[in-house]
């Protein structure tokens, strides 16, 4: 029954032997891992803890049961690591990105499978449901009652059906003890932590947003900019930003350098941040209106080995009968203009 009821859904789901590619890898903790090419090399993502206790040289079986060799690259929080194969005999190591629906794909999806190897480089299908989605894992649990997990099938591949052809969820973490639940990392999660390692020409930059006004305090316009971004073509705005107090009590001295320290939080969550100091300037026309000038003395700085991008000094006035009202239509003057500077 088992066996045809795999043979079945991979009619029904038109599995193909192009795209995504699982590999077994023999290492402290045996299991398995997706292939992904990146600058025409060849990298294995899998979880940390299939390998952490492997020492040197770790081997890797392929589709073809050839038998390869590879090495520990770099780890990323919580539970991955990079290796990178050293030889290829005939490898098939393919490019691919992560679907962007795949949040809205997986809430309409109550099904998947997982694909795994062995060490002899079988492939071999779980049919599984999806139990729930949580902000960690997708869990999953096999359709056959008596059918579990079994110790090396994690780094496996999560395949759902989309638009008849399978599609890449997530990868297998971890299995419950009684291995009748498995917990699956979301891809787009794995995209993420892995830092933009394979993405990197698609994904764009986290940018948080920080203006003080003269007294020291938040300034309203912060949220105007970061609303103003959300349709940027060159980042992604991210509002409130972490940290913000302490940007808030270090700014002049990040700004003298004099401090050069951010928190972990803001390195993890932000690829830049954009720190700002507004001042204004007030005058009476001969007409008795208030002419309202507001300069913005700004620095973009790259958190990952924090550094200076670039200085940013902008000024926009407005006028009006009302001195309030001319100081907030000057700020929508400067919101714009840095915007634009932004973009």
């Amino acid at each position: 029954m088992k066996t045809i009821i795999v043979i079945i859904f991979m009619l029904i789901t038109g599995l193909r032997c192009e795209g995504q590619e699982v590999v077994f890898i023999k290492s402290g903790e045996n299991g398995n891992g997706i292939l992904q090419q990146r600058f025409e090399e060849c990298y294995i993502i899998t979880p940390q803890h299939v390998v952490a206790s492997g020492m040197g040289k770790i081997q890797v079986i392929d589709r073809n049961s050839y038998e390869l060799t590879a090495e520990h690259k770099k780890s990323f929080q919580p539970d991955l690591a990079l290796l990178k194969v050293l030889d290829d005999p005939g490898l098939k190591c393919p490019e691919w990105e992560t679907e962007k629906d795949i949040n809205n794909i997986l809430q309409n999806s109550s099904s998947g499978f997982i694909e795994y190897r062995d060490e002899v480089g079988k492939k071999s299908l779980i049919h599984v449901s999806i139990v729930e989605i949580n902000q960690n894992f997708i869990r999953v649990s096999p359709v056959e009652p008596e059918e579990k997990f079994i110790k090396g099938n994690s780094g496996a591949a999560f395949f759902v059906k989309y638009k008849g052809k399978r599609l890449l969820a997530g990868m297998l973490i971890s299995i419950s003890e009684e291995a009748r639940i498995g917990n699956v990392a979301q891809i787009d999660d794995i995209e993420r932590s892995l830092s933009g390692f394979f993405f990197e020409h698609t994904e764009k930059p986290r940018l948080g947003i920080m203006i003080l006004d003269e007294e020291g305090e938040f300034s309203p316009i912060t949220n105007i900019i970061s609303s103003s971004l959300d349709k940027s073509s060159k980042y992604t705005p991210v509002t409130p930003i972490p940290d913000s107090d302490y940007f808030k009590d270090k700014l002049v001295d990040i700004f003298e350098g004099k401090s050069q320290e951010l928190p972990n939080s803001t390195e993890n969550e932000l690829q830049e941040i954009m720190l700002g100091k507004l001042s204004f300037e007030t005058e009476k026309t001969p007409n008795n209106m208030f002419l309202v000038r507001v300069n913005l003395d700004g620095r973009l700085y790259q958190t990952t080995e924090f550094r200076l991008l670039s200085d940013l000094s902008l000024e926009a006035k407005a006028i009006a009968l009302d001195q309030e009202k001319a100081r907030r239509e000057s700020l929508k003057y400067l919101a714009k203009k840095l915007e634009k500077e932004l973009n």
